[in-house]
């Protein structure tokens, strides 16, 4: 996992477990998150990702994530 600093909507924000450096990717993560648990981006965004996974919903959206990514990978 790489350590990064992602500057988004005018906030800094270190991703301890990013999966690439792409700043693309963890934009299009924050907004899956904000899709799948159905909340804006800024709270998706930064500290509010932390809180949205301590939520109920952290496992359904792990587990669409995880199918998601089987999908991808073939």
């Amino acid at each position: 996992p790489f350590i990064r600093i992602v500057r988004q909507a005018g906030r800094t924000a270190v991703d301890k477990d990013a999966k690439t450096e792409s700043i693309e990717f963890e934009r299009n993560r924050r907004n899956r998150i904000a899709r799948l648990g159905h909340i804006s981006m800024r709270r998706a965004g930064c500290d509010a990702v932390s809180q949205l996974r301590k939520g109920t919903e952290r496992r359904m959206i792990e587990l669409r994530e995880e199918n998601r990514r089987k999908g991808d990978s073939g």
